[in-house]
């Protein structure tokens, strides 16, 4: 998996390897604080948003496919994570030593659909968030540039995802602490502390990572479906995503007409014959999304 590119609002940077106009604009972090540049903040963001670690030989390893290609993307742009000792992230940008406490961190789950993390940068308290785009936009004002560029990567077969941040003042991470201490103390979770510090949070970027299929791919599905066998393509990826990964797997044939049934609101029995009456239109694909099993579940139906 590498990193495709990023979404800053007014521009596109496409980033596979590394990008020198990109890497150019790193400035210094750490002392005063961040540096103004979004694509600065981004960059830093990724290094210290993730739950990976570092063997002895220096290589990051135990997070998520998509965080080691984020990690991976930093270091080529000038800041490398060094890993983890005594609660601090620690980074080499741009050659020196920067060690970045990390305050409190939500760590993902599927539920959530999202991580954050709460670092400190100088004098300056900062959320970083990233996660799926219905995710980040349940906490961060709509921006219907961003989900169009979303969405256009999406149809490329890209995956995507947000990243939103947030400087905390010094009273709301007070507050903050408080209610994390409280519910430490009676073993309740942290989503309404991740909740509430999320509100303010703005949309830093929109990124996309590339995937290739494995060699082989197509045409093992290709012997499969020949033999009569039925398959299914579970992921967790947008819809736009999954049918253009679909289409180059082979699951879906490559001009083939598809039924979807997206959420909660195709779960009536009137959205269910209308998948079948397409199906037996000529339909040759169905798409069903996470939020519609999730729904079936809670109708126990």
């Amino acid at each position: 998996m590498t990193f495709a590119g990023a979404w800053f609002g007014r521009k596109w940077v496409a980033a596979k390897g590394r990008d020198e106009a990109l890497a150019s604009s790193v400035g210094a972090v750490g002392g005063n604080g961040l540096d103004s540049t979004a694509e600065t903040r981004l960059i830093f963001a990724l290094a210290v948003c993730h739950s990976a670690l570092v063997n002895d030989e220096g290589r990051a390893f135990g997070g998520s496919a998509e965080e080691l290609a984020f990690l991976e993307f930093c270091a080529a742009h000038g800041v490398e994570f060094l890993g983890e000792e005594a609660g601090e992230k620690i980074l080499r940008v741009n050659g020196k030593t920067l060690r970045v406490p990390e305050l409190l961190r939500f760590d993902f789950c599927s539920e959530r659909r999202r991580m954050g993390v709460v670092v400190k940068v100088g004098e300056e308290v900062v959320l970083f968030t990233k996660g799926g785009d219905d995710a980040i936009f349940n906490f961060i004002p709509d921006d219907t540039r961003a989900r169009a560029e979303l969405e256009a990567s999406a149809r490329q077969g890209l995956r995507t995802m947000l990243v939103a941040e947030k400087r905390v003042s010094a009273e709301e991470w007070e507050a903050a602490a408080m209610a994390v201490e409280e519910s430490r103390r009676v073993g309740a979770s942290l989503d309404l502390v991740q909740k509430d510090l999320e509100k303010g949070s703005t949309l830093l970027a929109a990124v996309a990572l590339e995937d290739e299929l494995q060699t082989g791919v197509p045409a093992a599905l290709s012997t499969l479906r020949a033999a009569g066998v039925k398959v299914w393509m579970v992921t967790g990826d947008k819809a736009e995503t999954a049918v253009s990964v679909a289409r180059a797997a082979g699951v879906f044939e490559p001009q083939g007409v598809v039924a979807t049934l997206g959420g909660v609101a195709d779960c009536g029995e009137s959205s269910l014959l209308m998948a079948d009456t397409a199906l037996k239109a000529g339909a040759e694909s169905l798409v069903v999304g996470g939020s519609f099993f999730a729904e079936l579940q809670r109708r126990k139906v």
